[in-house]
């Protein structure tokens, strides 16, 4: 339930949910949750885990530039590259309005480190009708390797 929003935001969000409802990408509040398990699950089993992080970046500069249009449609071809790069390997979530998170359960640090490095050059060249070519940032990090907190991954 929405309240106080405009029919064309719930519209927006809509979209924007079926999206990541088509790619099976996890919402930041899935993500939370899902890291939260994660983190048992590691404690439990006695494994770790890696985070890789893909930051688009200037996503902001495009869409006050371009429209908000182009900005999705960033987001929704970075979406799709991901599905299609882990495929059901790992889960895939956004974080934030510009970020997405790659989780991958039982993944050690030089592992992960690999995973972002392949990462990086399948989307080092992608280029979105209208935009132009898409910069990212990535980084990653491992439970416990770097934090042994959430707050400390993220």
């Amino acid at each position: 339930i929405m309240f106080g929003k405009s029919s064309e935001q719930k519209k927006y969000v809509s979209n924007e949910n079926s999206l990541d409802d088509s790619l099976n990408i996890l919402s930041a509040d899935d993500f939370l949750r899902e890291l939260g398990h994660m983190q048992v699950e590691s404690n439990v089993r006695n494994i770790p885990f890696s985070l890789v992080m893909v930051d688009i970046d200037k996503l902001k500069d495009i869409n006050l530039s371009m429209g908000f249009v182009a900005g999705n449609l960033v987001l929704s071809h970075t979406a799709r590259c991901l599905s299609r790069y882990f495929g059901d390997k790992y889960k895939i979530a956004r974080y934030s309005s510009d970020e997405y998170v790659v989780l991958m359960m039982g993944v050690e640090q030089p592992k992960a480190r690999l995973e972002a490095e392949n990462l990086k050059d399948k989307l080092s060249n992608v280029s979105v009708l209208g935009v132009g070519t898409v910069e990212y940032h990535f980084s990653f990090v491992t439970y416990p390797t770097h934090s042994e907190n959430i707050a400390g991954l993220l």
